[in-house]
C-alpha cells in the first residue's frame, strides 16, 4: 500500500496545530538558541568571575551592540518567511533566491558596521567610568556585524523548510568553539595574555565565522543547488525590495524595543547601586531563558508562513494556542525553580569578594522578589513573542512597527522614568510594572489577531 505523501506545507508528521507539531519544529530551534544563550551565559559567568566591574560593563555594552545589530539582523532573518511561503506553494526553485538577496545586503552594510564600531563608542559611553572596557567589547562585535546577518539569512533557508536540526547542530558546534576560546582569551594562559571582556568578544567573532562556513557548505550542496535554487546567487531587485518592504518594519519594531531596553539599563545605572546591580544580575538569567521564546517564535513563523502561503488560516490559531500551552508549562517550571532557589542561584556570577552582597538581607529580599516577577514576565513575554512570530509570517510587520513606535515609550520606558524620578519607586515596584505592561502588550497583539486584518497582507511580488 502506497503511503500518502504529505503536502509541502506540513512540515512534520504530526497533526496540524497540535502541541506535537509546534514542539517538533521548535525544540531543535530552542536547542540552537539554548546553545547560543548558554554561550552568552558562560560569557557573563566567566566575565563576572574575572570582575564584577567587567560584568557591569558588558551588560550595558552588550545591550548597545544588540541595539545596533538588531535592525539588520531582523531584516536578513526575513528570508525564513519568504522561504516558508515558497515552500508551502511548492515553488522550490525559488527557495535560495531570497536568501541570496539578504546575503548581498549583509555584504553591502559591512562598511557601515565597521564605521559604527570605530566611531560610536566615544559617543555612547562618554560619561562612563568603565568606557574603555565597554568600548573595546562594543567595537569588536559591531564591526563584525555582517557575519551575524549572513548567518541569519542562511538560517532562514533551513527554518522556512522545517529543516531545523541542521540549525541546532551547527549552533551547538559554534558555541562549543566559543566557550573553549572564552576560557583561553578571558583569563589568558602561559602565552596568551588575559583579555577580559575583549577576549570574550574575539571568541564570539571567531566562532561565528566557523558557523557561517558550515552553513554555506550545506546551503550550497549539490541537491540544494539543483532543486532549491541556491545556485541563483544573482541580484533580483523585485525580491530584494519585497524582503526590505516586509523586513524593515519588523526590524524597526525590534530596534525600537531594544533602544528602550538599552535606555532602561542606562536609567538603572543612574538610579542607584541596587537598581543596576539587580538588573545586571537578572539580565543573563533572562537572556539565558529567552531561548524558549525565540525557538517557539521562529517555529511559529516557520509553520504559519507555510499555512498562510496556501491560505490555511484556520490552522494558524490552532498553532498559536498550542504554543501558548507550551509557554505556560515552561513558566510553571521556571517559577518553581525561582521560588525554591533564588537568590542563591546568583552566587555563580560572583567572585568571593562580591559574594558579600548576597549577605545583605534587604538586597537579597529585593533580588528574590524581582526573580519571581521575572518568571511572570517570562509568561506574558513568551506569548508576545509567539504573536510576533505569527504576524511576521503573515507579513503584517507595519502593525508591529507602529506598536514599536508607541509601546517602548508609552508603556515601558516612560512610566519607569516617571516612577523613579518623580515617585522614587523601588526596583520591586518597577518590576511589577514590567509584568503589567507585558500583559498589556500581549492583549494588544491578540486583539489585532482577532481583527483578521493580517489576512490581507500581500508579501511576494511573484505570488500570483
Amino acid at each position: 500500500m502506497e503511503i500518502e505523501k504529505r503536502p509541502s506545507y506540513q512540515l512534520t508528521p504530526y497533526p496540524f496545530g497540535t502541541i506535537k507539531e509546534i514542539w517538533a519544529i521548535s525544540w531543535p530551534l530552542m536547542l540552537g538558541f539554548f546553545s547560543q544563550h548558554l554561550m552568552f551565559f558562560v560569557d557573563r559567568l566567566l566575565i563576572a568571575r574575572y570582575s564584577l566591574k567587567a560584568m557591569s560593563a558588558v551588560a550595558i555594552s552588550g545591550t548597545a551592540v544588540w541595539t545596533i545589530l538588531v535592525f539588520f539582523v531582523i531584516i536578513t532573518s526575513i528570508s525564513e518567511v519568504f522561504v516558508g511561503r515558497y515552500n508551502g506553494q511548492e515553488k522550490f526553485h525559488f527557495l535560495g533566491v531570497p536568501v541570496w538577496q539578504m546575503i548581498w545586503l549583509s555584504i553591502i552594510i559591512a562598511p557601515f558596521f565597521m564605521l559604527i564600531g570605530i566611531m560610536a563608542p566615544k559617543w555612547i559611553f562618554f560619561n562612563s567610568s568603565i568606557s574603555h572596557i565597554q568600548g573595546e567589547y562594543f567595537s569588536i562585535l559591531v564591526s563584525s556585524g555582517s557575519f551575524v546577518c549572513i548567518g541569519c539569512a542562511l538560517t532562514g533557508f533551513f527554518a522556512g523548510q522545517g529543516k531545523v536540526k541542521i540549525i541546532a547542530i551547527i549552533s551547538i558546534f559554534e558555541n562549543f568553539i566559543n566557550m573553549c576560546l572564552d576560557f583561553l582569551l578571558i583569563f589568558g594562559g602561559k602565552i596568551i595574555p588575559s583579555m577580559g571582556a575583549k577576549g570574550a568578544a574575539i571568541s564570539t567573532v571567531i566562532s561565528k565565522a566557523f558557523a557561517i562556513i558550515f552553513l554555506f557548505s550545506f546551503f550550497l550542496s549539490k541537491k540544494n543547488r539543483e532543486e532549491k535554487g541556491t545556485k541563483c546567487w544573482s541580484f533580483h531587485s523585485s525580491i530584494f525590495k519585497d524582503c526590505l518592504r516586509i523586513g524593515i518594519p519588523s526590524s524597526l519594531h525590534h530596534f525600537l524595543a531594544m533602544c528602550g531596553y538599552f535606555m532602561f539599563f542606562q536609567v538603572m545605572s543612574i538610579a542607584g547601586r541596587d537598581y543596576i546591580t539587580i538588573s545586571a544580575l537578572i539580565q543573563p538569567i533572562y537572556v539565558f531563558l529567552i531561548f524558549i521564546h525565540e525557538g517557539l517564535s521562529k517555529g511559529v513563523t516557520s509553520i504559519c508562513s507555510n499555512f498562510i502561503g496556501v491560505k490555511k488560516y484556520i490552522l494558524v490559531w490552532k498553532n498559536l494556542f498550542s504554543s501558548f500551552k507550551l509557554i505556560f508549562l515552561f513558566f510553571l517550571i521556571i517559577f518553581v525553580i525561582f521560588f525554591l532557589f533564588s537568590p542563591n542561584i546568583f552566587s555563580i556570577f560572583l567572585n568571593k569578594e562580591d559574594m558579600l552582597i548576597l549577605q545583605d538581607v534587604f538586597f537579597a529580599k529585593k533580588l528574590y522578589y524581582v526573580t519571581l516577577c521575572l518568571s511572570v514576565f517570562f509568561l506574558f513575554d513568551g506569548c508576545v513573542h509567539v504573536m510576533i512570530g505569527m504576524l511576521t509570517a503573515a507579513g503584517d510587520t507595519r502593525f508591529l512597527m507602529v506598536v514599536g513606535l508607541i509601546y517602548p515609550w508609552l508603556l515601558y520606558l516612560g512610566p519607569v522614568v516617571i516612577a523613579i524620578y518623580f515617585f522614587h519607586a523601588t526596583i520591586n515596584q518597577i518590576w511589577i510594572w514590567l509584568v503589567i505592561q507585558s500583559f498589556i502588550y500581549f492583549i494588544i497583539l491578540l486583539r489585532h489577531y482577532y481583527s483578521m486584518s493580517w489576512k490581507t497582507q500581500k508579501m511576494i511580488t511573484t505570488e500570483n
